[in-house]
């Protein structure tokens, strides 16, 4: 990768996001689309569902935990969070997949194809704004931290009352 490349792939937070997010949609979408053809039709569906669910969601976890958010947080609290995100959305998927393809007879591959287009896009504020946020560690941040341990007045005590404007 040329040296133009890699810097915006290192400082650029949102495109690592969209690259593992289209990853994790292909990842997900694969194993919801074998599932659903071995298994998939009226009640079978929900299983299929809830396996793709927990299979795309520890995959998106591990792949945002390492490239997108470089997070060194504490590695259950971050899953238990991404779960909280990752299956709030997993529910209102299963429920919107229901509603489409059963109720309005939409197919199911398209169905699923467009949802997950939509809950990628929804997963990107919520993972920075809650699953990531005391782990998550981009260039800039690790910038500003450098930069402020090389600051001698950053790292002085306060006095009760003060306050520090760096």
């Amino acid at each position: 990768m040329p040296s133009r490349l890699r810097d915006i792939w290192a400082r650029r937070r949102e495109l690592r996001f969209v690259a593992v997010g289209m990853w994790n949609t292909a990842f997900a979408y694969g194993v919801f689309a074998l599932l659903y053809r071995c298994f998939g039709g009226g009640w079978r569906d929900i299983p299929v569902q809830v396996v793709a669910a927990i299979a795309g969601i520890s995959n998106a976890y591990l792949c945002h935990r390492a490239i997108t958010f470089r997070a060194h947080g504490v590695w259950w609290r971050e899953y238990a969070r991404f779960y909280v995100v990752y299956g709030g959305q997993a529910l209102l998927q299963m429920a919107l997949f229901f509603i489409f393809s059963t109720w309005l007879g939409m197919n199911g591959y398209v169905v699923q194809f467009l949802l997950a287009i939509l809950l990628t896009v929804l997963s990107y504020w919520a993972h920075s704004n809650y699953s990531f946020k005391d782990g998550g560690a981009d260039c800039a941040q690790n910038a500003r931290r450098a930069e402020d341990s090389s600051n001698p007045a950053a790292t002085m005590p306060q006095a009760a009352g003060s306050t520090r404007h760096l």
